[in-house]
């Protein structure tokens, strides 16, 4: 009997045992997971994430590989300007059609008033020169000048994407080598974010120059062992290795002033980031879905304040403590809807309000925009509003056999040039008119 219930009390040790063991590691795991390194490491880690994800679904991005990628693309627009002061109303009919090759480029455009031609005319760029037609001109005069519309995208290369990604994505990791458990400090406070009192949890990060070049050495030796970071870099900087290597090791980015990373987090979830430096802060909340971003700069006075309520998002631009800005932005699907108010010292305001929308539709994008602009400037009521609608697609290669008789506009014929001048007059006279506005313009200038 006596040894049933030994072996008894020796199962119930073994399983009180167990059970302080499971606890212990459960403590354990508790604590090294809690600990205020690892939970602000994983608020950036999962933010990096969601950057990263913007960036690998970003429509512009798509757009951009078209244009860099094809040598041949066609641009067709056309522009409807109308313009009223006072009673006085004008409109200005314009068409353009752009083909661009590796090699050339060809304009034709089409501007009217009413029914009444303006100006019309090809212009095309071969070779460093400029190919001028006007309607009714003999041939093509041309002017020495270099000009390429695809230099117009050369700040964009899918390879500049890589570089963008991987400065992003690693940066969790150099903070995550360089910054020590003390150097993150947590506290409990209580914050308000829409008007509703909440307690968090803080960590908040202090990045002085000694711990800045940590992550920047550390950054640095990364790049020196990605041999596609460098090729790309070496390429964009137009420098050879060794010099990039060399300008890696004996760079002075370091600044002197304090960064700090403050974040506000409930139950796991982030409630609020801060950034905060000598004369700057910024501020990003998405609590419950409604976003608030905030940046204060104490060196100008300015203050700035975004908020979204559905799907609009609503901005306040103060400087000095005066609004100089408010209005609201919506995108709804590939349509941007926005109406701002920009407003004067002497509570003047210049209204701007449209919508823009850019899609891809089969092998082409299109593009469709309305723009109004409109003010008051005491007895004078002013408003310009546009209308474009255009297309990009997959162009054609440029036959330019009518430049081959071109002559230098040093030469061109009296005929001509008599065009010339009568097409400049139509079109700089109608743009440069005196509207009789008086001093009142400047009233915002």
């Amino acid at each position: 009997m006596s040894e049933k219930i030994n072996k008894k009390k020796k199962y119930v040790v073994i399983l009180l045992s167990l059970l302080i063991i499971l606890l212990l590691f459960i403590s354990i795991f508790y604590y090294i997971n809690n600990k205020p390194k690892k939970v602000f490491m994983s608020y950036v880690n999962n933010n990096i994430k969601n950057i990263l994800n913007t960036i690998d679904d970003n429509k512009t991005l798509d757009f951009l590989d078209f244009i860099t990628n094809n040598d041949n693309i066609e641009y067709d627009f056309s522009v409807l300007a109308t313009e009223k002061v006072n009673n006085e109303k004008i409109d200005i009919n314009t068409k353009y059609n752009i083909v661009t090759n590796k090699d050339t480029i060809k304009l034709n455009y089409d501007i009217k008033e009413k029914d009444n031609n303006l100006t019309k005319g090809s212009i095309i760029y071969k070779d460093n020169k400029k190919y001028v037609k006007y309607d009714g001109f003999s041939k093509y005069y041309y002017d020495e000048e270099e000009f390429n519309l695809n230099d117009l995208f050369k700040f964009y290369n899918k390879d500049y994407i890589k570089v963008i990604k991987k400065i992003i994505n690693q940066l969790p990791d150099a903070m995550q080598k360089c910054i020590n458990e003390e150097d993150i400090i947590k506290t409990n406070e209580k914050i308000n974010i829409l008007n509703e009192d909440i307690n968090v949890e803080k960590y908040k990060l202090v990045i002085n120059k000694s711990l800045e070049e940590k992550i920047i050495n550390e950054y640095s030796s990364y790049i020196k062992n990605d041999e596609e970071f460098i090729n790309i870099l070496t390429s964009m900087l137009n420098i050879s290795k060794e010099e990039l290597i060399n300008r890696l090791d004996n760079n002075n980015l370091a600044q002197d002033e304090e960064l700090i990373f403050n974040i506000y987090a409930k139950n796991n979830d982030v409630i609020l980031f801060e950034i905060i430096d000598e004369d700057l802060v910024i501020k990003y909340s998405n609590y419950k879905n409604n976003i608030q971003i905030s940046l204060f700069d104490e060196d100008d006075d300015i203050i700035i304040n975004i908020s979204k309520d559905n799907d609009k998002y609503y901005i306040v631009f103060k400087n000095h403590n005066k609004e100089v800005l408010d209005g609201n932005v919506k995108l709804n699907n590939d349509v941007l809807e926005y109406d701002l108010n920009i407003k004067s010292d002497n509570n003047q305001s210049i209204n701007l309000s449209g919508t823009l929308s850019f899609y891809k539709e089969n092998d082409a994008y299109k593009i469709a925009t309305q723009f109004k602009l409109s003010y008051n400037l005491l007895i004078y009521n002013f408003m310009i509003e546009l209308n474009i609608d255009g297309t990009i697609k997959k162009g054609y290669q440029l036959e330019v056999d009518e430049i081959k008789n071109a002559d230098s506009f040093e030469n061109i014929n009296s005929k001509d040039k008599k065009i010339l001048e009568n097409q400049e007059y139509n079109y700089d006279s109608f743009f440069n008119s005196d509207m009789d506005l008086n001093d009142e313009v400047l009233v915002f200038s």
